[in-house]
């Protein structure tokens, strides 16, 4: 089981996400707000896929290992907020200069 990062309300978790990911069921509760690394991931590893990025590349510019990368899109560990905003950050990068 991921580690996890727990908030007291469902805005301050939804807070610590990138906005594409708010309202879609990626937060969840139990006695306290966690965020749901699987459902994250899985939503991360379409969006990179749907921006045709390989999984070696985003880790590359995410500055992590390509298995640490796999480990966070399919739930195995947690993601850090400021991780996931610096992956969110360069998927847009990348969806923007494909137009």
């Amino acid at each position: 089981m991921p580690k996890t990062t727990c908030w007291s309300s469902k805005a301050e978790a939804e807070d610590a996400i990138p906005l594409w990911l708010r309202d879609k069921g990626h937060v969840s509760s139990v006695s306290e707000f966690v965020l749901n690394s699987e459902s994250i991931g899985s939503a991360v590893r379409l969006r990179r896929e749907e921006a045709k990025m390989s999984l070696r590349s985003l880790a590359k510019w995410m500055g992590v290992s390509h298995t640490h990368l796999s480990h966070l899109e399919t739930g195995l560990k947690a993601w850090n907020p400021a991780r996931l905003q610096n992956a969110s950050d360069i998927l847009a990068m990348t969806e923007r200069s494909k137009i």
